[in-house]
């Protein structure tokens, strides 16, 4: 249901804008696939997610799964790296976030398409989406997505020991 809120969320700022600007669903799917804690995600639901990403990438460039020549090696790659990141999603958020944006802007725009690429367009790209991908993730995620919350350590509560005996 958020990949679909995500998936209109970008269109809307498509319609905004009249220019690509916020990433929030490949941002969102390649932080849910690589950190997901409990369970692994099924099947069919990453196909959902491949399949609403595939459609936002066709009528961002008009061809048909280039993401794909970035997203599978960065979802193995991060898959890879995933303890590194255990314990500050925020940091994961945001190298996920540069390396999305910079492998979309620096493969698929200049390389693929031949388009020409600024500097100044691309780092508002990094800050826009990241800002997106932290308002999403404080929504999810609650406390447990900054890392001052890891570093404090875990209360629980114990008996005092003169009550205990």
């Amino acid at each position: 249901m958020l990949a679909l809120v995500m998936f209109f969320l970008d269109f809307i700022c498509l319609c905004l804008f009249q220019r690509w600007l916020i990433h929030a669903l490949p941002i969102y799917f390649l932080s849910k696939v690589v950190m997901e804690e409990e369970k692994p995600i099924k099947l069919p639901v990453l196909l959902g997610y491949l399949a609403l990403i595939v459609l936002q990438d066709y009528s961002m460039n008009g061809h048909f799964g280039l993401c794909l020549i970035y997203i599978v090696p960065m979802i193995f790659g991060f898959r890879q790296l995933k303890f590194f990141f255990y314990k500050a999603p925020l940091l994961f958020l945001m190298t996920t976030t540069i390396f999305y944006i910079t492998a979309q802007v620096l493969i698929v725009d200049k390389l693929v398409l031949g388009q020409d690429v600024f500097l100044t367009v691309t780092i508002i790209k990094i800050f826009v989406n990241l800002a997106v991908g932290i308002l999403v993730f404080l929504g999810t995620r609650g406390d447990r997505f900054f890392w001052v919350s890891a570093l404090k350590g875990r209360k629980v509560w114990t008996p005092n020991r003169i009550d205990a005996s």
